[in-house]
């Protein structure tokens, strides 16, 4: 059974109809353009943001997101990496590249080292507020620190059962040791909440709730006209029938994978896939590569002829991907955020999901919601989807509602401001020469205004 969403209720599909391309188009420079935050303020904050995962999935776009969102309220960011920063010339907008400081340091995320060491690896006289997009927090950082939990995953659902015994001591010291801590969800907020119920120490009242956004590059692209290419799947990737698209940054058990080959090879064993136009399954993002080291998931997509992994996919056909699908599926048993439920909804299509209480928070009215989080529950949800999905009748108010507010939730800019509003709280500029600042966005939005 599913349980499709309350026409009325605002946790629902999306659909950027023209309405929502309209916003889009508005906001779509806000990020490049707006002067508003680089010049309101006379002291800029000085934050140094851990950006060693930029490149990482669903936590690199959380720092795309909030890199840009901060540089547009007029922040000063120092970005720690790994790499050079000549790899982020394509990943990053010019402007934004322009704008940030990056230090190269040696520790690499979630070890020995960024607990130890990365601390002497930073001139932190240089910053005002440090910000680690994860819950490790590194030992002897002497300012201000916040951090970003965005599941409990290790904790939750481990692979490995020694997992809790260390994530759960580094996420309580996190706890202890920062200042605020972001959660990306009310469902990873009320997780927190109850985990450090336990540990009166652990101090749930620093817990803020700041959800993430839509990339600017997926703002811009979905706002412009005919964006969509109806025959760009068919020439890119060869499926010229209907399909459901899953974007996995990880094949570990929490996704749900397994489940929702099995739903496939049940459907496509029954005729339904053939009587509803040949539907295919395809499996796209970095978590796909790993299908190859596991035999049993691999031997299952063999069996099927209508799966296709097509692996770490572009920016662009990502998003005609998107465009293209007759729906995005969510076989997930939890996630913290799920970045790809609004990346669908911003170009129209449609999510089918378990009941996930972080993505029930972001879901349209065009959305499906499974029953539970049973196997059978995922199978009837996948072949009701199909067969009526594109027949339902949604009233026009309960989508441009529901589009108005979308629109304004996940814009990067947002983002920026409430991730300041917390560091507000907690930091202020040290430097009364930071008057006079002269921020290298601020120089180069004036440019591009003039």
């Amino acid at each position: 059974m599913v349980i499709p969403m309350a026409a009325g209720s605002l946790v629902g599909s999306a659909l950027p109809t023209s309405n929502v391309r309209e916003e889009f188009a508005l906001n779509r420079d806000s990020v490049m353009m707006s002067k508003n935050g680089v010049e309101s303020s006379p002291f800029a904050l000085r934050v140094c943001f851990d950006g060693r995962k930029i490149l990482h999935g669903g936590i690199g776009v959380y720092i795309q997101n909030a890199i840009s969102g901060l540089l547009a309220h007029g922040v000063r960011l120092t970005v720690l990496i790994n790499d050079s920063p000549n790899s982020l010339k394509g990943v990053l907008s010019p402007a934004v590249y322009e704008a940030c400081r990056f230090v190269q340091i040696s520790a690499k995320p979630f070890s020995r080292e960024e607990l130890f060491g990365l601390r002497s690896e930073v001139d932190w006289s240089q910053c005002d507020l440090f910000h680690t997009p994860n819950y490790v927090l590194p030992f002897g950082v002497p300012i201000p620190s916040v951090i970003t939990v965005h599941d409990l995953i290790h904790l939750r659902f481990p692979e490995q059962k020694y997992y809790p015994y260390i994530a759960g001591p580094l996420l309580l010291s996190s706890l202890f040791r920062s200042k605020r801590v972001v959660a990306v969800s009310r469902a990873t907020c009320l997780e927190l909440c109850s985990f450090a119920r336990r540990f009166p120490w652990g101090r749930r009242h620093k817990v803020r709730v700041v959800s993430n956004a839509l990339s600017p590059s997926l703002i811009q692209r979905a706002g412009q006209p005919k964006a969509i290419q109806p025959d760009y799947v068919k020439t890119r990737f060869g499926v010229r029938s209907r399909y459901l698209l899953a974007v996995l940054s990880t094949v570990k058990p929490h996704k749900g994978v397994k489940d929702l080959l099995d739903a496939f090879l049940d459907l496509e064993s029954r005729g339904v896939l053939r009587e509803l136009g040949d539907v295919r399954l395809l499996l796209v993002g970095q978590g796909t590569q790993n299908l190859l080291q596991i035999e049993k998931l691999i031997a299952q997509v063999a069996e099927l002829r209508c799966a296709h992994l097509l692996g770490e996919v572009t920016r662009e056909e990502l998003f005609q991907l998107y465009g293209n699908a007759d729906g995005v599926v969510i076989p997930s048993f939890q996630e913290g955020f799920c970045l790809p439920v609004i990346e669908a909804q911003s170009v129209g299509t449609p999510v089918l999901c378990r009941p996930l209480p972080s993505v029930l928070d972001n879901l349209s009215p065009r959305d499906w919601v499974c029953k539970d989080f049973s196997h059978g529950a995922l199978l009837r949800g996948i072949e009701e989807f199909l067969r009526r999905s594109k027949t339902r009748e949604i009233p026009a108010e309960a989508i441009q509602e529901w589009q108005n507010e979308f629109a304004r939730r996940f814009d990067p800019v947002l983002l920026g401001r409430q991730l300041l509003e917390v560091y507000s709280e907690v930091a202020s500029p040290k430097s009364p020469t930071d008057l006079h600042f002269n921020h290298p966005f601020s120089d180069s939005l004036r440019k591009r205004a003039a």
